[in-house]
């Protein structure tokens, strides 16, 4: 029944216990760091690993040579043991012919300046997902709060300046996401108040001249009242 207090660093602040698994997770990379070293590969597979990332089971890896070699316990390359057991099924998808790529929500694709540039992946809008109805977001009649339900239009533009790397990219998403909603009776000015708040709070976001030119594109055409005036 004693109280033990953690042990203290070397600044004297306290450092928490490892659990087994993290022990067991330790010892395996300082091993694999060992073996790296040893068999001279470590600056190689460091190089080659610089824009290769991993989420749960889903890993991205962009030319990198060794990860075909390295996903399979059972393999050895280098002297140098793969990752995952045998128990586990890794399925690869290769890069497409028009030198497109996803990765979660993300695509990263070639665009016609030879640069690669990223944008939002929607699963559910291709095979086989696009077979299947679903509903991306709630009516305005719904039994959820109203702040819930246009707080999707926030929390969406947060995404889609994170994941869009080019300004043509945000507006058509964000544009898509506004004649969305506008189906399901939400309110335009509430919509569009969300739109220019969260732009001119960020007024650098894609380098724009303007942070009202930006505001303008993403809502131009879309208000239900000009299509009003014009009838």
């Amino acid at each position: 029944g004693l109280y033990h207090p953690p042990p203290l660093s070397a600044n004297h602040e306290p450092r928490m216990a490892l659990t087994p698994a993290q022990n067991g997770r330790k010892r395996y990379w300082s091993q694999l760091n060992s073996n790296l070293n040893s068999h001279g590969v470590l600056d190689m597979l460091a190089l080659s690993a610089f824009v290769t990332t991993r989420y749960i089971d889903d890993i991205l890896a962009m030319a990198n040579k060794f990860i075909e070699h390295l996903l399979s316990a059972r393999d050895v390359y280098e002297g140098v043991r793969g990752i995952y057991r045998e128990c586990l099924v890794l399925t690869t998808e290769q890069e497409k012919t028009n030198g497109e790529v996803t990765y979660l929500d993300l695509e990263i694709y070639k665009h016609t300046d030879l640069n690669h540039h990223t944008t939002v992946y929607n699963k559910k809008l291709h095979p086989p997902l696009d077979k299947i109805k679903h509903i991306s977001y709630p009516h305005i009649e719904s039994f959820i709060s109203r702040t819930a339900k246009y707080g999707v239009m926030s929390s969406q533009l947060v995404r889609y300046a994170r994941l869009c790397s080019r300004k043509e990219s945000f507006v058509f998403h964000t544009r898509a996401l506004l004649t969305t909603l506008l189906e399901k009776q939400y309110r335009f000015e509430k919509l569009s108040h969300t739109v220019r708040a969260f732009i001119f709070k960020h007024p650098y976001l894609f380098a724009c001249r303007s942070p009202e030119g930006l505001a303008i594109a993403c809502l131009k055409g879309l208000d239900p009242k000009e299509y009003t005036r014009r009838g």
